[in-house]
């Protein structure tokens, strides 16, 4: 760790060294990126200031692309990979982190809660693309600020917000769209409104969706070996009392993926006086049922592997609470917080000719106090400090129902019922402006954790009936902004991170109804997941109109939780639910390594012509054997974004390219978690999609846009993924704006 801290300083002082003159601002072209200020540090500062490596989604850029879901939003901006198990899915990878390891934020409010899993998540699409002000991505460990899982980064949602009127008179304003799209039959309508006076103002947005069964693409050309891939060439339904197989006659059509969904938000904003003011956020999203495709793509000879799997009714309700303080004696800036979450989900599968319907249902309540605070002191040093206290208790109930009695008995549940979660953290960090050309950032956090589950041995004979955790974790960040030339910036960062494993790592009874055909069992002695990260980078000026701006970084990754073979009172196998199953368990490894590096151009040609494009490539190694160096999961293939962006004042058209590398099958892990039953034998396939978004404003209040995804109606699947894409997808949306 030494060495690493002495080259990172040695090559910063070499850059300062060799500088022969410095400004205090950036070009003309760095306007916008110079300007753009950021709160992934939950409070406002210049992008150019920070080590840190953020992507903002603009509000623009998502009404733009026309994303259905959040994840769909992240993955067509190509910030971040996605990957997704159905389609009313989608689970984040940033720096080859995913799931619980990546922290998912909105409006300041963690996400996270004690059952997001290790695996794939789809918790994301609970918040509406359609009520975003923006997406903040933070790219590397952001335990500092938001405390335990944010190992990979933060994606960090921003909801519109209501706004006082500036005069005696109200403020209004409202906008909404209809749009439907022909690859799942979408129809989407939104609507949102704000109303504002000097001291009061109210915002209310409301999104009801409705998506069909998804048709992929009918060019099979990047599975040239196996033609037919990713077809749907079944489906089970009910005939007399009796599972069927019935063929499709649309291979291209995947039965069984649509799904519905209504998102709403209600805010009130209360200016006291100048310095006080008091937002209520309410927040409600839910879900039909939403069927678990890759599931229900599953055979046993000749037959559906599952009659039935779908996920229940995914449901979060959200109620905060936030006082906003400006310019007193301890602090310029502050925000104290109180949140109330319930989530609700729940998971539903039943074998093919099997009457028996088993259930896990989870709900979980999770309570917040969050207080971050922020101070100027002599002009140089930026300090921001603040504290936070997160507790869940989550109620896990297991059942089986006889679908053609309707008798309901007990089963095993996914989580010991009642178990609970407690995490409380302090942090302070210090912005330290050197010069005008120079500036070190530093930061710790101390943060303290606790989990309780009893498990009920009424349907398993676990060795242990209870577990109880708690520990303390301490962490850094060493931060330099260097700007030695007026066309360079040069940025290096070093940062440790956490995550406490949850009541998912520890406690989870969970069987793999897959071709592994595996259980996994209950950890109770996992420990804290910890990473150390070195980081360099730097902005570029290439010409009067174009930068370059490239990320380097190494991740060393240590006691990291990942599923794996394990035994159970000495056997690698125990009989439940009426087979043998193999047994996994989540254990910790040694020692990973993971590293990779991005990079992204911007040319503005003129006042009309823009054009962007991007790369990330990341590379992931479990290192806990060095006779036998293993890949991790989750690791992406390398993936790049290109845009051509035409913009005029009231028209504006965007092409696009999204592209995915290929990844062999023997750099999948061997855990499972990289989902190899869902890909063709060799692995990843290579795939692009070229897309087309338009948009025209007519009289600044009616706004008409149309698109064509996947032009050339490419058959395609993201990595890890048992979902395939959209075929060629026409959009088209109409809306008003006053």
């Amino acid at each position: 760790m030494k060495i690493k801290i002495m080259m990172l300083l040695s090559l910063i002082t070499t850059i300062k060294i060799n500088a022969q003159d410095t400004i205090d601002t950036l070009p003309a072209v760095f306007t916008e990126y110079k300007a753009l200020v950021l709160s992934a540090n939950k409070v406002p500062e210049k992008s150019e200031d920070i080590s840190a490596q953020i992507n903002v989604i603009k509000r623009k850029n998502i009404q733009t692309l026309m994303p259905q879901t959040t994840a769909d939003a992240l993955i067509q901006n190509g910030t971040v990979f996605v990957q997704k198990s159905q389609m009313g899915g989608g689970s984040p990878v940033i720096r080859g982190f995913e799931a619980n390891k990546v922290l998912l934020v909105v409006d300041g409010i963690r996400m996270n809660n004690a059952i997001y899993r290790g695996g794939h998540l789809q918790n994301i699409i609970s918040i509406d693309p359609n009520a975003l002000d923006r997406i903040e991505v933070f790219n590397g460990p952001g335990s500092i600020i938001y405390g335990s899982d944010a190992l990979g980064g933060v994606v960090h949602m921003f909801t519109l917000n209501p706004k006082l009127s500036t005069t005696d008179s109200s403020y209004t304003r409202a906008s909404g769209f209809a749009r439907t799209a022909t690859a799942n039959k979408e129809f989407t309508l939104h609507g949102d409104v704000s109303y504002g006076k000097r001291n009061w103002a109210s915002l209310t947005s409301i999104t009801i969706s409705s998506f069909g069964d998804m048709t992929m693409g009918k060019n099979n050309g990047f599975y040239k070996n196996d033609s037919a891939y990713g077809n749907k060439l079944f489906y089970a339904t009910r005939l007399n009392d009796r599972d069927t197989n019935i063929a499709n006659n649309n291979p291209q059509r995947q039965l069984f993926s649509g799904y519905q969904q209504v998102d709403l938000i209600q805010k009130f904003l209360l200016k006291s006086s100048g310095k006080v003011s008091h937002l209520i956020n309410l927040q409600h999203s839910n879900t039909s049922n939403v069927p678990r495709y890759d599931r229900l793509t599953e055979t046993v000879g000749n037959n559906p592997r599952f009659a039935e799997w779908y996920y229940g009714p995914q449901t979060r309700s959200m109620a905060a609470y936030t006082l906003q303080l400006n310019n007193f004696r301890l602090y310029d800036k502050g925000n104290v917080s109180i949140a109330f979450q319930n989530i609700a989900e729940s998971r539903f599968d039943r074998r093919f000719q099997s009457n028996n319907l088993r259930a896990n249902e989870e709900k979980v309540k999770v309570y917040s106090l969050n207080g971050d605070f922020s101070k100027l002191i002599a002009r140089k040093h930026e300090v921001n400090y603040g504290t936070e206290v997160f507790y869940n208790k989550v109620a896990s109930i297991g059942t089986t129902t006889n679908i053609n009695t309707n008798q309901k008995t007990g089963s095993v549940s996914r989580y010991p019922n009642g178990s609970d979660y407690l995490t409380a953290g302090i942090y302070a960090t210090d912005r330290w402006e050197i010069r005008e050309d120079l500036i070190i950032s530093v930061g710790g956090r101390f943060n303290y954790f606790s989990l309780n589950a009893n498990f009920d041995s009424t349907f398993f004979k676990f060795n242990q009936l209870s577990v109880s955790q708690s520990n303390f974790n301490g962490n850094g960040h060493l931060g330099i902004v260097l700007k030695p030339y007026k066309f360079l910036r040069v940025v290096a960062q070093m940062s440790s991170g956490f995550r406490n494993p949850n009541i998912d790592d520890v406690s989870k009874t969970f069987e793999q109804n897959t071709a592994f055909n595996s259980i996994t069992l209950p950890n109770p002695n996992l420990r804290s997941e910890m990473i150390f990260s070195q980081e360099l980078g730097f902005d570029l000026l290439l010409s009067e109109n174009t930068w370059l701006d490239f990320r380097a970084y190494n991740s060393d990754f240590s006691n990291a939780i990942a599923v794996q073979k394990s035994t159970y009172n000495g056997n690698d196998s125990i009989f439940f639910a009426g087979g043998n199953k193999r047994v996994y368990q989540a254990v910790n490894l040694a020692k990973a390594n993971i590293y990779g590096f991005s990079s992204t151009i911007n040319v503005y040609m003129n006042q009309n012509w823009s054009l962007k494009a991007s790369y990330n490539y990341t590379y992931g190694r479990d290192r806990s054997n060095e006779n036998n160096i293993v890949p991790l999961d989750h690791i992406p293939p390398a993936f790049a974004t290109l845009f051509l962006g035409y913009h005029k004042k009231n028209f504006n058209a965007l092409a696009s390219v999204l592209y995915n590398g290929k990844k062999n099958i023997l750099d999948y892990s061997t855990s499972g978690e990289d989902n190899p039953q869902y890909a063709p034998s060799y692995g990843t396939p290579m795939w692009y999609t070229i897309n087309l978004k338009v948009d025209y404003t007519l009289n600044n209040k009616w706004v008409f846009r149309a698109g064509i995804e996947n032009i050339m109606d490419m058959n395609y699947r993201y990595f890890a993924s048992g979902f395939s894409n959209a075929g060629r997808n026409f959009i088209i949306s109409a809306g008003f704006k006053f």
